[in-house]
């Protein structure tokens, strides 16, 4: 009958399920689960299958789940022995098969969550092979309020299946062990079960626990393990598990019980929105989501204050927001006003822990007072050392229990043992460490009086203050254990308005560290605190007041708040004159500072005065070997560095770094700082093979001093990718610069200098390598996260201006990087005034920009301005003066003023070499200009060994694979292609091309100009079907890579235009020649250079065409444009010119082609000498107008001295000479035959 029953139930369940389902909402037929529930109860008195039973007994819990969905109250779901009325009375011993008893008081919670970890480990302990009864008896134990109850449950109804009998027993006394086992006694129907002496009855279950298997007894609440050992059966067969807030059971033969921590937050939320009714979690960023997860952080993720707040939340119908607003304002008082929890026999947690805080007192008070004293710490992660170092401050009881301390540590494990045994704390011996639950620091200080609050607190600010040691570098690491606690003191010194001295002195130390860790934010909160606190309480005098001045002006000068820093470190002077007169160390400290802020806003004369002077004090009162000489040293070197003065920079950096060693010995971060500044001096000094050991062995330095996870690694990390990239090593320095902005992100606020400067340095990467789609986002992320953390107006905000507007500039966005450099300008005068090396340099970035459009006049007063403003600051020698030069220079080669721009070149040059040495790249550039210059004037042969020079220093120092190498061999091969020594050029641009594409992939900017290169070369030697591949190529990756509108495209569509010409496809070269003017007219306007060319190259294309009305006004056109923009005396005038006249001649105007070849032979002997191949070129175009008027020898004439300049210059073989010799050749036949 039983079967059939079975059967009969279980579909009367699944057809309610049905017809349930879709209907969430309504209310379920409570009298027919109900009914439904009994008559499973009562059909387990008749099913003895062990099977069977199991299914009814699951049957059971699911109708019992959905009874507590619906009424929120537990009903009884355990399916008790089948009734055995001919069991004799006699039997002592029940068979284990015959039984199934599940003895759980407790329903089954639906609201369960995590801790899969300890149930599976639980499982693995009772079914582990081991014979000994260590397997057979566990203990979850941990903080009152973790779950251990329900997870003790929860295993029971897991695993039941795998046991014939389940026990539950209260062990909080030994009352509530006899009464659990006379009902274990009645459930198993042994004979002793009615026996009066209760001993009887405890003896035959433990004797029944022995002679049976398969069962699980479960004995909750057992905190006191010498309770248990009267009850516990000696060679237990099944399982006993416990549940105990405390930690040690060796008594019972537990060696290590499973120990219970709070949940996971993916847990907690799971819960909190499962315990609300909310199945489904909604939108991860939704503002109930984001309540929830505060929820749970505000509790701790502690399961028992979750289920009181999710219990009020439910029953309430509130919103997870408004719990959330009303807990942060009532916190306890909220948590203890949740409705009873169903099924359950916990209280709130407050009830929970105050039994064990008594009984803490009762054992030491000394453990007592260290509990209270946690009360008001960070709880997380305590250091020892706040205890071990300031327990004189912490009251009598404290004090006295920690006298002996120095002599015996163990002192600290007995007074910690209480706490650690009811796991009020965590002891983390290996972290020496210990921490608390922050809602055991909130029952905690609500059970004290106002008083005793403030009592302890202040006792908590002072302990810290006197463990926080001084900030040196061996420090460091105490500093980083207490920081935690000092943030906590702040807060503690704002809630209690604490104000005395030590607090002063507790925010200075952890201001300096924090500053002294990148971390100026934090830092500044805490030392203007001291600086304020300090000048309320103490006379103005005071040193520590100007301790206070000084450390905030350190933080100012970091942040780059150079005028605040300043009138900070005057004040501190001013004291220190006062009060300390000039004789003392702290004088040298402040002259040292300010001389820092003057070197930063580049008054570099009054800052060597002051750092001179602050270093002659120190050697004079400290000795010369001391480290703050060192610290003088370098501050001085770095200044002799800013001006270029190298050659004094390196001996102090080297005295320095040898100082330190000797004072500090060879393992010291000083040590990795000196290594690292002598290494960037010689970067600077362009000397990379003697930087880069020194920047490596600075790296490995920190890594070991410091550990991977440290700021001054990260820092290493991108001093070694600036030079890789320096290097042209782009890949290597990638990588570096990715690990130190990852490493910066990790350690450091994410607004932090540091991580911005990173993403600049990356953008600069991408910037070289052509990256330009890749740079600009991060260029525009850096501006952008400048503006939000430094203001508007700063010198670092106008750097990601001019950062920016410099890629604009290389992308020819003219008119976009314009207000961004003018942007950049204005603001650098607002903050640093109207002179200064900084605003020097953006006034020759804005004349660069003009000089590309060729707004000379505009460019000329910006670089002759900030010529001379560099002059004032840096002196007469220096690498920046060089570069104006420099600058002033090209712009006169530019305009075609070569004299002026040969000498600016030359002095430029010898500046370099003085201030640099020989071999430098700045000195390589210079010298490659210089060649630029004796090419463009025709003087080949003093271009050649510079170009060959340059070459020589920049393998040397880059190696033979980098992209200014491949330039260098671009420029030589332009120079031997000039000269018509074709099979010289071409494997020297073949190669450049190789360099570009190993280093910088096939897309990019210089690929694209070195193709354009060669096609040039083919175009020369008329090998047109190569010439025009290649000229297709490079226009389709300039338009790929730099957009339609730039003046590269205009150059090579010009190029490709040419090459259609001289094959006779006019119209196709003429639909490019306007589509490149056109280009030009819209980004560098109808006024420029590149316009005139285009104008001419349009106007020769309709010569050749025969179209010379047409031609004649472009030719007039483009020698207007450059006379207004170049002047008279320039060479394209003169080349404009001598295509005017060949246009003349062609129409037989004889007089009026005539001046103008004189005239373009006058210009381009006073601009290129009387040598160059276009004087060559203009003496043939006039020796065949003469020819066509019939003056033979005049002609004769010329024709022999343009062929002399041309073989000179050219060779035999340039297809100039070529045409002048057959000239020539043509004049003597005519002259011979008689022909006019």
């Amino acid at each position: 009958m039983a079967p059939e029953t079975l059967l009969r139930l279980e579909s009367r369940w699944d057809k309610f399920k049905q017809s349930s389902q879709g209907n969430k909402t309504s209310r379920k037929p409570k009298k027919v689960l109900e009914d439904l529930l009994q008559e499973c109860i009562d059909t387990g008195k008749h099913i003895s299958d062990p099977v069977d039973r199991e299914r009814l007994q699951w049957l059971a819990q699911d109708v019992g789940d959905m009874i507590f969905l619906t009424t929120k109250t537990y009903p009884r779901v355990t399916i008790l022995p089948a009734e055995k009325s001919s069991t004799p009375e006699s039997e002592s011993t029940t068979s284990s098969s015959s039984l199934s008893i599940f003895n759980i008081p407790y329903q089954r919670t639906p609201y369960f969550i995590g801790r899969d970890g300890v149930l599976e480990a639980l499982h693995n302990t009772f079914t582990s092979q081991s014979t000994t009864a260590v397997t057979h008896i566990q203990a979850i134990s941990g903080l009152g309020g973790i779950g251990k109850t329900q997870t003790a449950l929860m295993y029971a109804y897991c695993y039941q299946k795998e046991y014939n009998a389940v026990f539950f027993l209260r062990a909080n006394t030994a009352i509530d062990l006899r009464e659990g086992y006379a009902e274990i006694a009645s459930l198993l129907a042994l004979p002793e079960q009615s026996a009066q002496n209760q001993n009887d009855i405890v003896f035959s279950v433990k004797r029944w626990l022995e002679s049976n298997s398969n069962w699980l007894l479960i004995l909750d609440d057992a905190d006191n393990p010498e309770l248990l050992k009267e009850f516990l059966p000696n060679n237990p067969k099944g399982h006993i598990l416990l549940t105990s807030r405390i930690s040690i059971f060796d008594t019972v033969g537990i060696s290590k019980p499973i120990e219970m921590g709070v949940m996971s937050q993916d847990e907690a939320l799971k819960f909190l929105f499962k315990r609300t009714g909310r199945e489904d979690r909604e939108d991860k960023d939704s503002p109930e989501v984001l309540a929830a997860e505060k929820i749970a952080a505000e509790l701790g993720y502690l399961p028992l204050a979750l289920e009181q707040a999710g219990a009020y939340i439910y029953s309430k119908k509130a919103r997870f927001q408004d719990y959330l607003f009303s807990y942060q304002r009532r916190r306890l008082e909220l948590l203890n006003e949740s409705e009873p929890i169903a099924g359950s026999r916990s209280e709130p947690i407050a009830v929970t822990w105050r039994e064990n805080f008594r009984e803490v007192q009762q054992t030491s008070e000394a453990a007592a007072d260290l509990l209270r004293l946690s009360a008001f710490l960070s709880p997380h992660n305590i250091p020892l050392e706040l205890i071990t170092r300031g327990f004189s401050e912490l009251g009598s009881e404290l004090s006295e229990a920690f006298v002996g301390l120095p002599k015996d540590p163990l002192i600290l494990n007995q007074v910690f043992l209480p706490l650690t045994q009811y796991y009020l704390i965590n002891y983390d011996t290996e972290l020496y460490t210990y921490s608390i639950h922050h809602l055991v620091q909130e029952v905690l200080k609500n059970e004290m009086d106002e008083n005793t609050r403030r009592i302890w607190a202040e006792r908590a600010v002072r302990a810290i203050h006197k463990a926080f040691p001084s900030v040196e570098y061996e420090n460091w690491q105490l500093c980083a254990r207490l920081l935690p606690q000092a943030k906590c003191a702040a807060q503690l010194v704002q809630d209690y308005q604490f104000e005395f001295e030590i607090v002063t002195n507790l925010f200075d130390l952890a201001g300096s560290y924090l500053y002294a860790r990148g971390q100026y934010e934090e830092a500044e909160s805490l030392l203007k605190q001291a600086l304020t606190l300090r000048q309320r309480l103490l006379s103005e005098g005071n040193p520590h007041v100007i301790t206070s001045l000084n450390s905030l002006a350190k933080l100012y000068q970091a942040e780059g708040r150079y005028s605040e820093a300043e009138d900070l470190y005057e004040e501190a002077l001013d004291l220190r004159k006062r009060l300390l007169n000039e004789e003392h160390p702290d004088f040298a400290e402040s002259l040292n500072g300010l001389a820092e802020i003057y070197r930063l806003q580049g008054k570099y004369s009054e800052a060597e005065l002051l750092y001179t002077k602050a270093l002659k004090l120190r050697e004079r009162l400290l000795g010369k070997e001391h480290p703050d000489v060192a610290e003088s040293l370098n501050d001085l070197a770095r200044l002799y560095r800013a001006q270029g003065r190298n050659r004094e920079a390196e001996p102090l950096y080297l005295k320095a770094l040898e100082l330190i060693k000797h004072v500090l010995g060879e393992e010291h971060p000083q040590v990795a700082q000196s290594l690292n500044n002598l290494a960037r001096l010689y970067y600077y000094q362009g000397r990379y093979k003697e930087a880069e050991p020194l920047f490596v062995q600075s790296l490995s330095l920190r890594r070991h001093l410091l550990g991977e996870e440290h700021p001054d690694v990260a820092t290493s990390l991108s001093n070694l990718a600036r030079l890789y990239e320096a290097q042209g090593r782009y890949s290597e320095a990638e990588s570096l610069y990715q690990q130190s902005l990852i490493l910066r992100k990790r350690l450091l606020r994410k607004e932090h200098p540091d991580i911005i400067k990173s993403l600049s340095n990356l953008a600069r990467l991408y910037e070289a390598q052509g990256q330009y789609n890749e740079a600009e986002p991060l260029y525009q992320e850096v501006l952008k996260v400048r503006r939000q953390v430094l203001g508007q107006v700063h010198p670092e905000v106008a750097a990601s201006l001019n950062h920016l507007a410099r890629l604009y500039y290389r992308q020819a966005r003219y008119s976009e990087a314009e207000p961004l450099y003018q942007e950049a300008l204005e603001m650098n005068k607002r903050f640093l005034g109207e002179e200064h090396p900084t605003i020097a340099n953006n006034l020759n970035n804005l004349a660069l920009l003009f000089r590309a459009q060729a707004r000379y006049s505009e460019a000329e007063p910006l670089y002759q301005k900030a010529l001379e403003m560099n002059k004032r600051f840096l002196g007469e020698e220096h690498p920046e003066i060089a570069q104006n030069l420099n600058n002033l220079a090209y712009l006169w080669y530019s305009q075609g003023r070569y004299d002026k721009a040969e000498e600016l070149y030359k002095q430029s040059l010898e500046m370099y070499k003085h201030v640099l040495g020989n071999e430098h790249p700045a000195v390589s550039n210079g010298l490659n200009n210089l060649a630029l210059l004796y090419r463009t004037q025709g003087r080949y042969c003093e271009a050649e060994p510079i170009y060959q020079r340059v070459l020589e220093i920049n393998e040397h120092l880059l190696g033979e694979k980098h992209p200014y190498m491949a330039r260098l061999l671009n420029d030589l091969a332009r120079l031997y292609s000039a000269q018509g020594r074709y099979g010289e050029a071409e494997p020297l641009f073949n190669k450049a091309l190789e360099i570009n594409r190993d280093l910088l992939s096939e897309e990019h900017p210089y690929v694209a100009a070195n193709l354009n290169n060669l096609a040039y070369l083919y175009y020369s030697q008329g090998r047109y079907g190569e010439a025009e591949e290649l000229y297709k190529k490079s226009l389709y990756l300039r338009n790929h890579l730099l957009g339609e509108d730039h003046p590269d495209i205009a150059n090579t569509l010009n190029n490709l235009a040419d090459l259609y010409r001289v094959q006779g496809r006019y119209s196709e070269a003429e639909q490019l020649y306007r589509q490149s003017l056109e280009t030009r007219e819209r980004i560098l306007g109808e006024e420029h250079p590149d316009t005139a060319r285009n104008l001419d190259d349009l106007a020769m294309l309709f010569y050749t065409q025969g179209r010379y009305g047409e031609a004649e006004p472009l030719f007039k056109r483009a020698i207007d444009l450059r006379r207004r923009l170049l002047g008279e005396n320039h060479p394209d005038i003169a080349r404009n010119l001598n295509n005017l006249a060949l246009l003349y001649t062609s129409l037989g105007r004889y007089s009026d082609a005539e001046p103008l070849y004189q005239q373009a032979l006058k210009i381009g002997k006073y601009t290129l000498g009387n040598t160059h191949p276009d004087i060559g070129r203009g003496l043939d175009n006039l020796a065949m107008l003469h020819h066509a008027q019939g003056y033979s020898e005049r002609a004769e004439s010329l024709y022999k001295e343009a062929l002399k300049i041309l073989e000179q210059q050219l060779g035999t073989e340039h297809p100039w000479t070529l045409r002048c010799r057959g000239n020539l050749e043509r004049l003597h036949v005519n002259d011979s035959l008689g022909f006019e």
